[in-house]
């Protein structure tokens, strides 16, 4: 490798280098992004805890009440809560670990590529987005196609998803550990490209593999999901059995989890993966911008939003957290009817008939 001017860093982490095969453009500062300062810092402070205790809280109540954790789609709620909790924790760590100088040597590269280039963080970030992906392919086949659904489905298959998940999140972001490494006894991060070529590739494939694909796989689902929901007994019907039909409240609920799980993705997501990719095709835009850093708080967002939105959209969690907190939290008021407990598909549902959503059991 030619030799590298290092006198050249400057405070945003830029440097020259003769190296014809290191792009250097817009470089991280030294020792990464992750040096908030002041409001950024205790944001990102505050992110973490709210993440970290939200998840936590959403774990405790899953597994305090074992009925909840019967279904296939819980069973991904919690892989998701776990991954969202270790998202949180990672990015509490990072606030006070990301300092300018470390341990040159082995010991040294190996934490930069590692640790200090946010590969831990990238990879849990991604896994949680492809947990999304398994959540709404399974609701998909629940309520679109039942029958394959109880045929097919089972608790190893679910297994089998998440490790599936764990596998793309650890190959996507392998990048970030290609790319970084020590220089002197600095870690610079997302520096040294084989070639610019490689550079935009990759910001391209990343924005595929991590924003596009599953908001398409979403949209596709969900849409269908609201195609069948749509076709069942209108809401002010009756079934068939000439009970009240409990299937609208049941749509209701659906379309606004639906819409509200696309809208968060679609906003915490969108923001970052457009400008990191805009970023690696040559953009002129830095990694230290403060655009940059909200984009960054905006995905982390994604991870502490979970546990509200079970909170308010699944009353099956509620009930639960009323439990678990001995009847502190005021319980939800409910119609008078002669018919069982409302039905709730916010977190699985067999979409065999009306009557049997809430009841089906994978």
């Amino acid at each position: 490798m030619a030799s590298e001017d290092y006198s050249a860093v400057s405070d945003y982490g830029s440097y020259v280098t003769d190296d014809p095969l290191a792009t250097t453009a817009a470089a991280a500062p030294p020792g990464n992004i992750f040096q908030p300062q002041g409001a950024m810092l205790y944001t990102y402070i505050i992110s973490g805890c709210l993440g970290t205790l939200g998840n936590a809280l959403v774990v405790i109540v899953m597994f305090r009440f074992t009925n909840l954790t019967k279904k296939l789609t819980n069973i991904f709620i919690i892989h998701q809560s776990m991954v969202d909790f270790l998202v949180s924790v990672v990015l509490l760590l990072l606030t006070g670990t990301q300092k300018q100088h470390y341990v040159p040597g082995v010991a040294g590269d190996i934490l930069c590529r590692i640790w200090l280039s946010l590969y831990v963080l990238w990879t849990l970030l991604s896994i949680s987005t492809y947990n999304l992906c398994l959540l709404s392919l399974e609701k998909y086949f629940a309520i679109v196609h039942p029958i394959l659904h109880k045929q097919t489905f089972s608790f190893n298959k679910a297994i089998i998803g998440i490790v599936t998940a764990w596998i793309l999140g650890i190959i996507s972001n392998l990048f970030n550990t290609t790319t970084s490494g020590i220089r002197g006894v600095i870690c610079y991060r997302m520096v040294f490209w084989p070639s610019k070529l490689a550079q935009r590739a990759t910001g391209v494939t990343n924005c595929l593999l991590k924003f596009f694909l599953p908001l398409a796989l979403m949209l596709y689902t969900y849409g269908r999901i609201l195609h069948v929901l749509n076709t069942k007994v209108a809401p002010g019907q009756t079934s068939t059995s000439g009970a009240p039909n409990k299937f609208g409240k049941a749509k209701r609920n659906t379309v606004k989890l639906l819409v509200l799980v696309c809208s968060c993705f679609i906003f915490c997501w969108s923001f970052n993966q457009f400008f990191f990719m805009a970023f690696n095709l040559g953009a002129p835009l830095s990694l230290t911008t403060p655009f940059y850093q909200f984009s960054v708080i905006a995905v982390f967002i994604n991870s502490c939003i979970n546990p509200f939105i079970y909170v308010f959209k699944f009353e099956e969690f509620q009930k639960g957290l009323r439990d678990l907190f001995g009847g502190c939290l005021p319980k939800k008021k409910r119609p008078d009817t002669n018919s069982d407990q409302p039905v709730s598909t916010t977190m699985s549902s067999s979409g065999r008939n009306p009557e049997s959503v809430h009841t089906s059991d994978s």
